[in-house]
């Protein structure tokens, strides 16, 4: 039987001009550092990040805007739940 994991994805893409030049091995790291599942699409130079519901969220929606604010990419949720939505409002 299939059930819903709760689980959210976030597409993100590094810009080469940002702090981490582009590298989507330099931009996995922080969330590396925190647990999270990252899956690189080196054609697209997107990067796939998975937060299960068991994830530090917070520390995550840390991580995201502080790439954002120094140029280092941008994100998009591709799928999210109302705990994450409910931590980013």
């Amino acid at each position: 039987m299939l059930q819903p994991s709760h689980h959210v994805t976030i597409r993100l893409i590094s810009f080469r001009p940002g702090p981490v030049q582009g590298d989507l091995k330099r931009a996995i790291e922080p969330f590396k550092r925190l647990s999270i599942y990252a899956e690189r699409a080196s054609q697209y130079e997107m990067i796939a990040l998975d937060i299960s519901p068991t994830d530090p969220v917070e520390d995550v929606i840390r991580v995201l805007r502080a790439g954002v604010a120094d140029g280092s990419w941008k994100f998009e949720e591709g799928r999210i739940t109302q705990a994450w939505f409910d931590a980013t409002a």
